[in-house]
């Protein structure tokens, strides 16, 4: 791999006296970190009166002042610049009409595009793109460039600063960091797919997708998902785009099938074979597919080693992740799938008959589409959380419901009824708060009553 520099980027002063930053979460601690030395008043404010992390950072910043419970709109209205943490809704803040007239509204990748001193790769969508943007990392890597990943994953975005300056960065964004974002000027930008997602903090499903089509602003270059002709994409003279179908010409990668063998392409010429890539599901070729549109943007030849690499990764925790394979049963944990497109994707990635455990907080998204995907792929759907009862309404006439009163008794009920051949996936459609802190709670969650009541059951059963 090489490298730009050793160097990393160190901005002593910014032209702003007066900063305030907005939450006090993982990416409004690195805005802190990363300002704490370069304006003369900072200032950090949480709506929430036990703000998280509130003693730490005044023991490692006690220049900033902290202000908990609520907004100060004497500093909203006098401050240069205000910096929102992607966890604050500007909109149910109403922070457009809070500040004052001369100040910048501006998010933590609106920092990072201004001082980056290396190309970015900007990669969104409501699904896939954690994944996408890992294999994207990986895939430069293997190929001599070097790397850094964050944003949205792992690494607060202004935290990759500290580490010595990549060939280029590759960000997974939300829709939350882009709304505050202008001058990203990405080399690289791909909306990977969209579907209904967050609609409890935006007024509609438009503002949504407005929000996530800002990534294409000032970019060098784009990659279009050509299997969802509503994706925002702007038909730059040099984009290429990814899809299932056969590619029509070098500008399109997507699937070449022949005899009993199906292969990865870019117009007629074949790249890998699909059957040994380590991930499973069509979703899985879609996002293979995406990836490498995006390195050979970026400028990459795909190499031996960049598909060994490719094909040697297994996923992401809870992004349609195996967790056992017990007496013909497969336990899939696809608790990332929060939303209804995550789901579908899930569904149809799995062709064997499948119980589903669904349900949590359903952010205002519409369930009539998974009433179709039902059909005779699904053959029961254990409900639980706070909307069990919006899905039964929309599902109860496709497949058959039952509820679960928690997420150890759904385990139980799938155990119970699943078949050799089938699959019991965890894909809840919502989001995770109203039983657990977050997806990655929840996944964990279900891998250890997986091991609990079915790993360890079977080897009990086999024992005697």
């Amino acid at each position: 791999m090489t490298m730009q520099s050793t160097s990393r980027v160190r901005i002593t002063s910014i032209p702003y006296k007066k900063v305030a930053v907005i939450g006090f979460g993982v990416t409004g601690q690195s805005v802190i970190r990363y300002l704490s030395d370069t304006t003369s008043e900072l200032i950090a404010m949480d709506t929430r009166d036990l703000a998280v992390n509130a003693r730490q950072l005044k023991r490692l910043f006690p220049k900033v002042r902290l202000v908990t419970g609520g907004l100060d709109q004497h500093t909203l209205e006098t401050a240069d610049m205000v910096v929102v943490s992607p966890g604050v809704s500007i909109h149910a803040l109403d922070l457009r009409n809070k500040i004052g007239p001369q100040t910048e509204l501006v998010g933590d990748i609106e920092l990072f595009a201004r001082y980056a001193d290396a190309p970015i790769i900007a990669i969104t969508g409501s699904n896939g793109k954690s994944t996408v943007a890992t294999l994207v990392e990986i895939l430069i890597n293997a190929g001599g460039k070097a790397a850094l990943l964050g944003g949205n994953i792992g690494v607060p975005a202004l935290d990759l600063f500290e580490k010595a300056t990549p060939d280029v960065y590759v960000l997974e964004l939300s829709s939350f960091q882009l709304e505050t974002t202008d001058n990203l000027r990405a080399d690289v930008a791909v909306v990977l797919n969209l579907s209904e997602d967050h609609l409890d903090r935006y007024p509609s499903y438009m503002a949504y997708t407005d929000a996530k089509a800002r990534v294409y602003r000032n970019a060098r270059s784009e990659v279009i998902n050509r299997d969802e002709p509503g994706t925002p994409q702007i038909l730059m003279p040099n984009s290429v785009s990814f899809g299932l179908a056969k590619p029509r010409n070098e500008h399109e990668f997507g699937i070449i099938t022949e005899a009993d063998s199906s292969w990865f392409a870019q117009g007629d010429i074949k790249i890998l074979e699909t059957g040994k890539l380590a991930l499973q599901g069509r979703q899985n070729w879609l996002n293979a597919l995406a990836s490498l549109a995006i390195v050979t943007q970026y400028g990459l030849q795909i190499t031996p080693d960049m598909l060994e690499a490719m094909c040697t990764f297994e996923g992401l925790l809870d992004r349609c992740e195996q967790v056992a394979n017990v007496e013909g049963v497969l336990w899939i944990n696809d608790s990332k799938g929060t939303n209804v497109g995550a789901t579908l994707a899930a569904i149809d990635g799995f062709e064997q008959p499948k119980i589903l455990i669904m349900g949590g907080q359903s952010k205002g998204a519409d369930f009539l589409p998974l009433k179709a995907a039902m059909g005779e792929s699904v053959r029961e759907v254990i409900l639980i959380g706070e909307d069990a009862n919006k899905l039964e309404a929309v599902l109860m006439d496709a497949v058959k419901i039952s509820q679960a009163e928690s997420l150890e008794q759904a385990v139980l009920r799938a155990r119970e009824i699943a078949d050799p051949g089938e699959v019991v996936m965890l894909s809840p459609a919502c989001a995770s708060f109203d039983m657990f802190e977050n997806y990655k709670a929840r996944g964990e969650a279900f891998r250890q009553l997986v091991k609990q009541h079915v790993l360890e059951q079977d080897l009990v059963e086999a024992r005697t």
